[in-house]
């Protein structure tokens, strides 16, 4: 199966486990018999092994899988309400945006026009202008 090719992790667990081919446990075995470093790292790795098989497995309450059901149920309503309520907000805030753009549209105009000076019937500026009584002479 696994050859060992370093002394890792891996190699020393499949060892343990026993999932290694014969020939890659016979390397394992020579390297355990030439490397104290390797063995103290099969030794390490055995007894953590036995400390986690040790361990009390952690049991869920009676009521969890309904608790969780409940509390998946209340985010997903919430969402739904968020998104239910923005598709109601967002049209009446656009509705908000343009009704104060029209009334600042119709303020400044009016502000434009008082600021315009007042054209009188004799001045110069109503002299310049062709009244639209006057006749345009033909060309020929």
């Amino acid at each position: 199966m696994n050859e060992p090719e370093t002394n890792d992790d891996r190699t020393m667990s499949a060892y343990l486990d026993e999932d290694l081919s014969p020939e890659a446990r016979a390397k394992v075995d020579a390297l355990l018999e030439q490397s104290p470093e390797a063995k103290a790292d099969l030794e390490s790795l055995r007894s953590m092994i036995r400390v986690v098989a040790s361990l009390d497995s952690p049991h869920a309450p009676d009521n969890f899988l309904d608790k969780l059901d409940r509390r998946i149920r209340r985010r997903r309503n919430a969402i739904s309400d968020r998104l239910a309520n923005s598709m109601i907000s967002l049209p009446l805030q656009l509705l908000c945006i343009l009704v104060i753009l029209v009334g600042a549209t119709i303020k400044l105009m009016s502000v434009i026009e008082e600021s315009r000076p007042a054209v009188e019937p004799g001045s110069a500026v109503h002299a310049q202008q062709p009244s639209p009584s006057a006749e345009i002479p033909e060309s020929r």
